[in-house]
């Protein structure tokens, strides 16, 4: 499979002159300038950064451009024939949770409003007086934006995008085991997903030829220092919104 690519690549390179296939994924070369960022963004980040930080910053862009392309495949593959797809309990259980936890949220937030006010009713000194007045302005702001709340196709929207990567990190945890490390969108499976992204690769799901780009998208995994979670298999069995919460 990797020598049929490596075959392709060298055909489609001839047809396209100076610009060099930088990899394949699910069957399909990937141009360096497909991986680019809108050319506005370009502009906005070349004018403000040094040469040196543009370069870096544009690498590290089309890394995350060819790194989201290749778990796109490796997902489809992976999920084919898996439940990896969040069902409506589970979106539902997330909307409830978050419902509860606003709630609470919001008793806290009355509470320290009520003391303010309590210590406002008193003499202070100015700079204490406009300390907590500050506060009060922040947390009946936060107040009513949780009163508010978002849309409905919004929060629906919201819960999919906490719900959906948990779902399928379990589903990977599940199938390969192994260590978990701790990030602030939720625990990740970083020994199951290694395992999805060799196996995959072996398999011809993708190939990196730029060496750059293959050493930006395997450090992640291999060199990059991480927190392990000890008990990380508990929190990708149960998601963190259905964990027992603190008592305040």
């Amino acid at each position: 499979m990797r020598r049929h690519a490596a075959v392709a690549l060298l055909a489609i390179s001839q047809l396209c002159g100076q610009e060099q296939p930088v990899a394949v994924v699910d069957s399909k070369v990937v141009l360096l300038d497909e991986l680019d960022p809108p050319q506005s963004w370009q502009d906005q980040h070349r004018a403000k950064l040094s040469t040196k930080e543009y370069e870096e910053w544009l690498q590290r862009s089309r890394g995350d451009r060819l790194g989201s392309m290749i778990w796109a495949a490796v997902k489809r593959h992976f999920c084919a024939d898996k439940d990896c797809a969040p069902n409506e309990a589970e979106i539902q259980g997330f909307q409830e949770a978050m419902a509860r936890m606003n709630r609470q949220r919001r008793t806290v937030d009355d509470d320290r409003l009520r003391a303010i006010d309590q210590s406002l009713a008193r003499q202070l000194a100015a700079p204490e007086r406009e300390k907590l007045e500050k506060e009060k302005e922040l947390l009946i702001m936060s107040r009513d934006a949780l009163a508010q709340g978002l849309p409905a196709t919004h929060e629906y929207r919201m819960a999919e995008q906490w719900v959906s990567p948990w779902k399928f990190f379990r589903v990977l945890h599940r199938a390969y085991g192994g260590r978990v490390i701790f990030q602030q969108a939720g625990p990740e499976p970083l020994d199951a997903m290694t395992k999805l992204l060799r196996e995959q690769e072996k398999r011809g799901t993708f190939a990196i030829y730029h060496l750059e780009l293959h050493r930006q998208f395997w450090a992640y995994y291999t060199t990059m220092g991480h927190t392990f979670m000890p008990d990380g298999a508990k929190f990708l069995e149960t998601p963190w919104w259905l964990q027992p919460q603190p008592k305040r």
